[in-house]
């Protein structure tokens, strides 16, 4: 489906390609100026500037990180977002959650506030 990320996949045969791919579709249809491609190794959207990317937690499964998620904490859609470490990026960890329409519509007004951001910090004036 995206030729670059088939190295990425490759090494993850374990990843529920179809529940990850039926999201980038998601993603994809939403905005016509997201794309895919392969960044840092990870599979990335981007839109102006990156929106987030996929990887595995060997423990918890495949996520989708939002790279701008700490200004994503306030917004009502911020419960499927997993609290960690990290100071920026914030994960939505996918397992058995794609098929859910309430996590769907979440994921999405989370997606729509990614693309907001990237509008404010990409868009040249």
């Amino acid at each position: 489906m995206f030729p670059s990320w088939q190295p990425w996949l490759e090494k993850y045969k374990s990843v529920p390609q179809s529940e990850m791919f039926l999201l980038v579709d998601l993603m994809l249809n939403s905005d016509m100026l997201l794309s895919t491609r392969m960044s840092y190794g990870v599979p990335f959207i981007y839109r102006l500037g990156p929106i987030g990317y996929f990887n595995i937690d060997k423990k918890r499964g495949l996520y989708f990180g939002f790279y701008w998620g700490k200004l994503l904490l306030k917004h009502d859609s911020s419960g499927i977002l997993d609290p960690d470490d990290r100071k920026m990026v914030k994960l939505v960890y996918l397992k058995d959650r794609v098929n859910n329409e309430d996590f769907l519509g979440a994921f999405l007004a989370l997606l729509d506030e990614a693309i907001r951001i990237d509008e404010q910090r990409y868009r040249k004036n």
